[in-house]
């Protein structure tokens, strides 16, 4: 163990002794007016998360597009008083609370930094303590870039995709090797893989691919059983005999120690299917889930990738996808009778019930609990303005595409929500994102909104349908090839932290 010199030691990271570690060299990056080095120990996959987090849109988008730092992607919940018990990211030296939180936000796997300067992989495992604990928090209603600007890299950075990227897929243990489900709430991850199969990202030749699919099916496995919490314990059964199996016999797993791997969970577990996997699994392989939930302690922003949330298959409560022709965003607001509308399950959750109860009687926002008739729901669909998109159990609901093929504009009260193809969509131009904690201004809010910025939002709203939709077979830009445009954002940052590693 050598020591290495560092040209900023105020922001030098002293990252503790776990295991898996190597020594690597980074030349200085300045994010923010920061500068951030590594300067001690440093294992793979914390190199590749902060690598990403640094670069800016995962090193992939063009050198003319902006760079956001920290600041401009998350803030921080304090509370006093309490601690993570270990969980040590490392360690900022003799750094005050800018420096910190500039730190913690330029490195991917920081979820939180205490006031004695240690940086935190998880921020789950609090306890009492004689320091305050900020907790960072994707600061979503600040869109990554503007809706023009994202449109342009995406479509560059897509057809760089269907040029390069080549994914080799893993043949599950015999033991585990089910067929996937293909409930329209969780078909995502059997029509990914279906897909895949099919397309000309695919290789058979491990030597020649970029990224290396891991087909767990975990929502099959979910469904082995009839009881939710046996499900679970069966998906990470068969997800933990998967990983051992790669990580004991992949020469292609010891060449990358799994950055360069990925799983599609389209179930309410999401990453959490790997509670259960080895740490080294769950920290470096790449998750596309469905529950995309940033204060989910397994899911990681800028590493995982929320899923578009269901394939659009005719099911009795849900739209048919690219069936489904928008009205023309000018007359829209006009034709649409109804203030706000909103139908579920109104118990679920934090927010809902706190909702039904704000607005059951209101005359311009329709609450309905329970059920509602297929045709009854397509029309309050089109007769709505804002469709109220709530957390429930769990941070996502397949209800969100709903309202994007109908042409109604989603109304977010789902804090955290990772919401589908960050990045390549700019949810702030189509939606109206509301802190659940401003539940009482929602109303305020929605009126608000002027003729014009709403007619704004619907052509947002049209222009991004497409990538929302899986087709068979896939079309440019849709579901599928804006998934694979996330994933050869991955593989490109991958290949540039090696790069950098050899220098």
């Amino acid at each position: 163990r050598e020591h290495l010199s560092c040209p900023a030691p105020q922001l030098c990271v002293r990252a503790p002794p776990p295991s898996h570690m190597h020594m690597a060299r980074w030349r200085a990056n300045r994010v923010g007016g920061v500068i951030v080095c590594a300067c001690a120990l440093v294992g793979v996959g914390f190199l590749l998360h902060a690598f990403i987090a640094i670069s800016g849109q995962l090193a992939a988008a063009p050198s003319s597009s902006p760079v956001y730092s920290g600041e401009d992607l998350f803030y921080y919940d304090v509370f006093e008083g309490v601690d993570v018990s270990g969980h040590d990211l490392g360690h900022v030296v003799n750094a005050d609370l800018a420096m910190l939180q500039q730190a913690c936000s330029a490195i991917a796997s920081c979820r939180a930094f205490n006031t004695n300067g240690w940086l935190k992989d998880s921020s789950s495992h609090r306890e009492p303590g004689k320091t305050k604990l900020y907790v960072r928090i994707p600061h979503w209603s600040r869109p990554h870039a503007r809706e023009a600007a994202i449109t342009t890299n995406s479509q560059l950075d897509e057809a760089e995709a269907a040029r390069h990227l080549r994914i080799f897929t893993y043949t599950p243990p015999s033991s585990i090797d089910i067929p996937g489900i293909e409930n329209y709430k969780y078909a995502a991850e059997t029509v990914f893989e279906r897909l895949l199969r099919q397309s000309a990202y695919h290789t058979n030749d491990p030597e020649s691919a970029d990224l290396f699919f891991i087909p767990v099916r975990c929502a099959a496995h979910r469904f082995t059983v009839a009881r939710r919490s046996d499900g679970q314990r069966a998906a990470e059964a068969a997800m933990n005999l998967f990983a051992e199996h790669i990580m004991s016999s992949s020469p292609y797993w010891k060449r990358s120690l799994g950055v360069d791997h990925f799983y599609v969970c389209a179930h309410d577990m999401g990453a959490s299917v790997a509670a259960s996997a080895p740490s080294l699994f769950h920290k470096n392989v790449i998750a596309v889930v469905n529950t995309a939930d940033a204060a989910d302690p397994h899911y990681t922003p800028g590493k995982d990738i929320a899923l578009p949330p269901h394939v659009g298959d005719g099911c009795p409560t849900c739209t048919e996808g690219s069936n489904i022709p928008l009205q023309a965003p000018q007359a829209a607001y006009h034709s649409r009778r109804r203030l706000a509308f909103a139908a579920g399950n109104m118990a679920r959750g934090r927010i809902r019930p706190h909702i039904a109860k704000l607005y059951r009687h209101d005359p311009d926002i329709m609450i309905v609990e329970g059920h509602i008739a297929p045709a009854s729901y397509h029309a309050q669909l089109r007769d709505a303005r804002f469709c109220i998109f709530m957390r429930g159990h769990r941070c996502w609901s397949p209800q969100l595409l709903d309202f994007v093929w109908a042409g109604c504009v989603p109304v977010i009260l789902s804090d955290h929500y990772d919401l589908p193809l960050q990045g390549l969509i700019d949810w702030a131009a189509m939606a109206v994102i509301i802190p659940e904690s401003r539940a009482t201004e929602l109303k305020a809010a929605l009126l608000a909104v002027s003729d014009d910025e709403y007619a704004a939002k619907q052509a947002s709203l049209a222009r991004a349908r497409t990538r929302l939709v899986w087709n068979n077979p896939p079309i440019p830009g849709d579901a599928f090839n804006s998934l694979m445009t996330l994933l050869w954002r991955r593989a490109h940052a991958i290949a540039s932290v090696s790069r950098s590693a050899e220098l």
